[in-house]
């Protein structure tokens, strides 16, 4: 009751959706109706970014993203422009995902 009754005194209450992809959205999607003032017809509401690697992070399905990530962009780099990079660090990936489908990804790199 304390939350709805915040929630209508701010129209732009949302949660954050920060969950694995294999969870179930829809206990979320439900609750952000009845209180948080948004539903389906709100602009990415059945979008998310996961985002699949972080240079902090460790774990070999991490560094093995790190290291396809980082061919990728030494492939793009060379192909592509004049910057050349014998090995750019990669910072960051996030993939797009929307309605369930993956439109993407974003490749966080540093240049220099």
């Amino acid at each position: 009751q304390k939350l709805k009754s915040r929630s209508q005194n701010s129209p732009k209450l949302f949660f954050a959706r920060k969950f694995e992809a294999l969870i179930d959205q829809h206990p979320i999607n439900e609750l952000e109706e009845s209180i948080g003032g948004l539903n389906r017809t709100t602009p990415g509401w059945d979008s998310y970014w996961l985002n699949s690697y972080n240079i902090a992070d460790q774990d070999h399905g991490s560094v093995a993203t790190g290291h396809l990530a980082r061919a990728v962009v030494s492939t793009y780099l060379a192909r592509y422009s004049d910057c050349w990079l014998e090995t750019p660090a990669v910072k960051e990936v996030t993939s797009l995902l929307v309605s369930g489908h993956h439109e993407g990804e974003i490749v966080q790199f540093a240049a220099g």
